[in-house]
């Protein structure tokens, strides 16, 4: 059985995935830009994006975003924990 939905929580209407499709098909464009570009020009896209120069750099982002966000993980982990569990002056500012 699934739980009930709670009648006071706040639901996300059509609006908001509107504006989550758009956001994603604008940072999608210059992908699918190049990647069109380069089928118009008789490129082998396979051939280009499996290069070691594409996914070197393709890599060592994935790699630096792994490790953002990890680190977000542990410090925001920490932060929130400290946040409970002392008796900070103004608490409810933060």
């Amino acid at each position: 059985m699934g739980a009930v939905p709670d009648a006071d929580a706040p639901r996300l209407g059509v609006g908001s995935g509107t504006v989550v499709v758009v956001i994603g098909l604008v940072f999608l464009s210059p992908f699918v830009y190049v990647l069109w570009r380069n089928v118009d020009l008789g490129a082998d896209v396979g051939e280009i994006i499996w290069d070691a120069n594409t996914l070197h750099p393709l890599r060592r982002s994935l790699s630096l975003a792994s490790t953002v966000a990890l680190s977000s993980v542990v410090v925001g982990t920490g932060l929130a924990w400290l946040t409970i569990r002392t008796d900070l002056d103004r608490k409810s500012v933060v």
